[in-house]
């Protein structure tokens, strides 16, 4: 008795090793990397569902996963574009530095590409740019390669905008919402 109890005190009272492990990650949201000349890009594949506050990006859209070639065509046309001019419309005076901005700064977004077809059926991209970096813990998938970064109050540092790869054109350029 004395020695099985031994034995069980000395369980409580050894050391194990403990080894991190990445936190499980939904595999339909893993996004491939390209580190273009000009950009640090993130690839969803098609079955990934973008989220916003709870609410799926893009649901009900045909989706598929953007090529490196897709991307690029679309940063190549993201280099000349006038942001100022994208939603037709002018700025009003609190947005109306932001365009200047991003585009001096434009380097340095990360970018999040999600592919789908619009209401004519031409392949799109859904492109979301940030700056922030997150600190994570080492050894786990960066969280910008898991999921779509949105952040409150982010000004000219958050923005997206969706870009028809048929006609070449962006639309719909939004930055994130205010706090």
């Amino acid at each position: 008795m004395r020695l099985l109890l031994s034995f069980i005190l000395s369980l409580c009272f050894v050391q194990h090793p403990v080894i991190a492990q990445e936190a499980p990650v939904r595999g339909d949201t893993i996004a491939l990397q390209y580190s273009l000349p000009q950009a640090n890009c993130a690839s969803f594949p098609a079955d990934a569902k973008p989220r916003l506050d709870h609410q799926e990006l893009l649901k009900g859209t045909k989706r598929f996963t953007p090529s490196k070639a897709q991307l690029v065509s679309a940063e190549e046309q993201l280099a000349k574009v006038d942001l100022g001019r994208v939603n037709n419309q002018p700025l009003n005076s609190y947005y109306a530095d932001y365009p200047t901005i991003i585009k001096n700064q434009l380097a340095k977004y990360r970018r999040q590409y999600y592919g789908f077809h619009n209401a004519e059926g031409h392949p799109c991209l859904f492109i979301n740019l940030f700056i922030y970096d997150v600190e994570e813990p080492s050894g786990q998938t960066p969280r910008w390669l898991r999921e779509l970064q949105w952040f409150y109050d982010g000004g000219p540092a958050l923005w997206s905008v969706l870009y028809d790869l048929k006609t070449q054109r962006f639309y719909d350029l939004h930055y994130n919402l205010e706090g």
